[in-house]
């Protein structure tokens, strides 16, 4: 991911990935098992669109490979890297239902 990204720098650039880019994440999270829920974006428009994966054990990346998303352009103007891509803490609506799902994996665990 992070040679791809050295490649879409600028807003509105697109390039391909490999369809297998991302298999490295089901050795670091060692897979037990993870939640879900449906969520926002955590950048405007914060469009409610996206379903969040937390791994019960961190995933850890390097400083390098995060700089190389912070390289990336927030503006067309191409006067702003990416430095913040957070905001605070949300907390759901009262009269808003919030389903967090658990599931494991179906593998054998080596424990």
């Amino acid at each position: 991911m992070t040679e791809a990204v050295k490649k879409i720098v600028k807003v509105d650039t697109t390039t391909s990935v490999p369809s297998d880019c991302l298999t490295w994440i089901k050795e670091e999270a060692q897979c037990k098992g993870y939640y879900t829920y449906q969520g926002s974006l955590n950048t405007e428009p914060y469009t409610e669109s996206v379903t969040w994966i937390l791994y019960t054990t961190p995933i850890h990346v390097s400083r390098q490979q995060v700089s190389e998303f912070r390289n990336m352009k927030s503006t067309a103007c191409e006067q702003h890297n990416i430095v913040k891509n957070v905001r605070p803490i949300q907390t759901p609506p009262v009269h808003k239902k919030l389903d967090i799902i658990y599931a494991r994996s179906h593998r054998k665990s080596s424990e």
